[in-house]
């Protein structure tokens, strides 16, 4: 998806405070399947993956409760990836592409977990595209 600069009215802000980004996060990660997806990286959904979010700047919330969790691991001036979004699909991810057109980034991404159809209508409704190729991630537990 090419992520056009475009004007919009928002209210999101940064939550600075790790325990309001813990309470915030940590249900939602669970209807995420636990797991958020950066750059193609996967992180466990914890309080210390809360605090480093938060620390970085990666978590947003609107007046209303929408909520985006957004950056780039490594590469920031090509991608932007949204971890985890609630609310209000449009809302989120209208303020993802204001975030990825200011940052000047060509593509906004987005990975979740297969099962979640209604994440992936959500995107396709909002001018997402599916990649060509599924990506299959394999654990062991050591």
């Amino acid at each position: 998806m090419e992520a056009k600069p475009f004007k919009t009215e928002h209210s999101f802000k940064k939550v600075s405070d790790v325990e309001e980004a813990t309470e915030l996060l940590l249900p939602l990660g669970e209807k995420w399947g636990n797991w958020m997806v950066m750059n193609r990286t996967f992180y466990k959904w914890s309080p210390a993956l809360c605090e480093w979010l938060t620390g970085n700047g990666r978590v947003y919330k609107d007046a209303d409760g929408n909520v985006v969790v957004m950056g780039a691991r490594f590469m920031a001036e090509y991608q932007l990836h949204v971890g985890l979004f609630f609310g209000d699909a449009k809302t989120c991810l209208d303020y993802a592409k204001i975030k990825a057109a200011e940052i000047g980034v060509k593509s906004l991404h987005c990975l979740y977990p297969q099962h979640m159809s209604v994440v992936e209508k959500k995107l396709l409704d909002n001018g997402f595209v599916l990649e060509s190729a599924p990506f299959i991630v394999k654990e062991i537990n050591l």
